[in-house]
């Protein structure tokens, strides 16, 4: 892929080249759910579950289905898969006192530490009084609007420096992957402890992305079945299969050392950031404690982690996507001409002018829900501990709604608010993908501005094509899909 620009720097002036998802008997539940599946699938699923992703699982799982509630075991566990957006807000939205929990996740929240494991990552815990401390944390730090607005000045800042580093060497991808890698890690960074970086080897980014790394991927398919079988945990690490006992003890230092260290400069400087914040108001109402002290480490760590991959994730795939279809960044570009000129870069106030240019997170499931109670819904009986999945794949793919789902076509979206019969989220999916209810994610619009303004400037200012090969022909990227909570496009 080739970004084709002008070597001005993109701070000081805008150019480009010319276009180039009744009956409380729970035998009944089990019955009427059974009979939603085929012969097998959840011996299959479980099967599955351990060799394929969780999108994948869910895709075969619900694949043929009509219904937009599905059920199935893995390991002898109800798992109910919601693939409308009805269900979602149904279950998810209106009853969520019922179904905000999250799964045990044996492997984060017990392996990664011998006392209390990796509890101050929000997203895993449960709807404990912790997390209801957290989303206060977070409801000061990145979603009211006083603290959105305070950050604008680094989200253009940084985005302006990605620019300038992409034109440094235009048709160098790798260079372009650690410049956009750099972009997103600095927001976070400096939100999050006060710290501005210059390049992808600041030892804060390499700390991090190995604490987060042996903590999410470190245990691979086998940290499944200690999710499944809890009493696993206690196998000693050199029996055959253990595997993930020996990746939660090279886990536990990484996250030590993820959440301490960022932790000791942030509270030894005076630059402002959420984790000197935090600090300074657990002192005003008395004292630091050792509990707040573990519980800040968390949710700062969070606030990388949480944003890391999924924005990296949208920011690759509009290049992609862009590379794929020049017609499409041709009206993108058209747009902001039209509505920004020649004279500046686009900034936030432009935003509601340009209902073309919108971008929209990936996530495919999410993170699942859990049943803290039981309930009755379409007169199905679903028992206390049912892992609860929202398939925004299947949404955002419901032919009830959408024709040809899987073409990229952005103007599906334009001009479709008279039509009565699609859900509000099905209209504008960025009310679907970032989660439903309670655990709707918290940072979602400070992520949302993150990803505007650095790809509004990239498409104001530059081309975004196919490379050529020794023979000058173009080459037309092929790229492998990687699905999970996040999917992205593997490139390179």
């Amino acid at each position: 892929m080739t970004f084709k620009s002008s070597n001005l720097s993109p701070s000081t002036c805008k150019t480009r080249q010319p276009p180039c998802f009744h009956s409380e008997n729970p035998a009944t539940f089990l019955e009427g759910m059974d009979a939603m599946i085929p012969s097998g699938a959840t011996f299959a699923a479980t099967a599955l579950i351990l060799v394929f992703s969780a999108l994948f699982v869910v895709k075969i799982v619900s694949a043929g289905f009509s219904r937009d509630v599905v059920f199935v075991k893995f390991f002898q566990r109800p798992v109910v898969i919601l693939n409308s957006v009805q269900a979602a807000r149904d279950l998810l939205g209106k009853r969520g006192a019922k179904y905000s929990g999250r799964p045990r996740h044996t492997y984060i929240n017990e392996l990664l530490s011998h006392s209390v494991g990796w509890t101050g990552n929000s997203s895993f815990r449960t709807n404990d009084e912790i997390w209801k401390r957290h989303r206060k944390w977070y409801q000061h730090a990145v979603i009211t609007r006083v603290a959105l607005d305070s950050y604008r000045l680094l989200q253009r800042r940084e985005a302006d420096r990605t620019l300038y580093d992409i034109l440094q060497d235009p048709e160098n991808y790798r260079h372009h992957l650690k410049r956009i890698y750099r972009y997103v890690a600095g927001v976070a960074l400096e939100i999050a402890y006060g710290r501005s970086i210059k390049n992808t080897e600041d030892k804060f980014i390499r700390l991090i992305e190995k604490g987060a790394g042996e903590a999410l991927e470190g245990g691979g398919r086998a940290s499944a079945l200690v999710d499944f079988f809890p009493i696993l945990r206690f196998l000693p690490s050199w029996v055959p299969g253990a595997e993930f006992q020996r990746s939660a003890a090279r886990a536990r230092l990484a996250v030590r050392a993820l959440e301490n260290e960022p932790y000791t400069k942030a509270a030894g400087t005076a630059k402002q950031s959420f984790t000197r914040s935090l600090i300074e108001d657990c002192l005003a109402k008395g004292a630091l404690t050792k509990e707040d002290e573990d519980r800040i480490k968390g949710v700062a760590g969070t606030i990388y982690v949480g944003a890391s991959e999924t924005t990296l994730t949208v920011l690759l795939t509009f290049v992609l996507e862009m590379v794929l279809h020049p017609g499409v960044l041709q009206r993108v570009q058209d747009e902001l001409d039209s509505v920004v000129g020649d004279s500046r870069l686009p900034d936030f106030e432009d935003r509601s002018s340009l209902p073309y240019f919108e971008i929209c997170p990936a996530g495919p499931i999410g993170l699942p829900h859990y049943t803290t109670e039981e309930d009755v819904y379409r007169g199905y009986y679903i028992p206390k501990d049912t892992i609860v999945i929202a398939n925004i794949w299947a949404m955002t793919r419901d032919p009830q709604y959408y024709d040809d789902p899987e073409e990229f076509r952005p103007e599906r979206y334009l001009d479709d608010s008279n039509n009565t019969c699609k859900p509000a989220e099905l209209q504008d999916p960025q009310e679907l993908v970032f989660g439903f209810g309670r655990r709707i994610c918290p940072g979602q619009h400070l992520a949302d501005r993150n990803i505007w303004i650095v790809l509004a400037r990239m498409a104001a200012t530059m081309d975004i094509r196919k490379s050529r090969d020794r023979d000058g022909k173009e080459v037309t990227p092929n790229p492998k899909i990687v699905g999970g909570t996040v999917s992205y496009a593997d490139v390179i």
